[in-house]
Formats: C-alpha cells, sequence, structure tokens
C-alpha cells in the first residue's frame, strides 16, 4: 500500500525580524531536520559574537557552554576567549521526562503560589502574529508590520 500526503504547509522557515534601531534576528524553522549540534543561541554584534551552547549532550564536561569572539582579545588581537562565567544548568530530569507537560505543571504551580505564569494569552497572540505575518511576507513579498504587544 502506498500513502501519498499532500502538503499544505511549507516545511523549512527563515525569518528576519527587524525589532527596529538596527537590531535583526533569524530565526530558522523546519521540520527536516533529524539533530542537530549547532548552538541553541548565536549574537552577532558589530565587535564580536557571542555562542550559547545547547545545554545538553552537545557541551562535553570541561568544556565551555558560553564562547565569545572578541575584535579586541588583545592590541590589534582578535579572537575566541571563555568568559569566567560558563555553566548552564541542562533541565532537570523531571522536565525532561515530561516535556511539554511542565507548562502545566507550572501554571498549577502558579495557582498554588498565586505567582503569574511565564506564559499569557496576550504572549500567544503576539506569536501567532508573527507566524501569520511572516507567511503574509513570504507571499506578498513586503514587510508585514506587527499591531500587538505584551508585557513580559
Amino acid at each position: 500500500m502506498e500513502w501519498q500526503i499532500t502538503a499544505s504547509e511549507d516545511d523549512n522557515t527563515i525569518l528576519l525580524l527587524d525589532f527596529g534601531e538596527s537590531m535583526f534576528a533569524t530565526v530558522d524553522a523546519t521540520y527536516n531536520v533529524v539533530a542537530t549540534k549547532s548552538a541553541l543561541v548565536e549574537v552577532f554584534g558589530l565587535e564580536g559574537t557571542l555562542v550559547v551552547k545547547r545545554p545538553d549532550a552537545s557541551v562535553k564536561p570541561g568544556q565551555p557552554a558560553l564562547e565569545l569572539f572578541r575584535l579586541d582579545v588583545g592590541p590589534g588581537l582578535p579572537g575566541w576567549v571563555t568568559p569566567q562565567e560558563t555553566s548552564i544548568s541542562a533541565p532537570s530530569d523531571r522536565t525532561v521526562d515530561i516535556a511539554r507537560a511542565s507548562l502545566v505543571e507550572h501554571l498549577l504551580d502558579c495557582l498554588e503560589s498565586g505567582t503569574i505564569p511565564v506564559t499569557s494569552g496576550d504572549r500567544a497572540r503576539h506569536v501567532l502574529e508573527i507566524m501569520l505575518a511572516a507567511r503574509t511576507s513570504a507571499r506578498v513579498a513586503r514587510v508585514t508590520e506587527l499591531t500587538t504587544t505584551f508585557a513580559p
């Protein structure tokens, strides 16, 4: 028996987000990557680069979780340096075990303690607007302005 599924959504998306004041971010989202060892986050600036590695098996014991490339390591010398504090704690085993269910646990903790959840409807609405605006921008080949906001 042969199965054929008609794709109705993009399986590769690369976004360029413009935060204003010459600050940009790229987001590479795909369903086509089985595994990766690429950095969790890379920040590129005029005077250097910050690399935040994944807090999992890709950071071996004794290796730094953070790395920094600076143009001014020494007089006229660019190079990579390891910041003093480089520990990034991996998620607890419980968080790994329950994965996305950790959000439910967080919400229950908030109800019990009376604290405000990290997530909110306003934040979700903003993320959804970004996702839909990205699709619109790609289809019409122009910038799509956002209108939603949320209090971090």
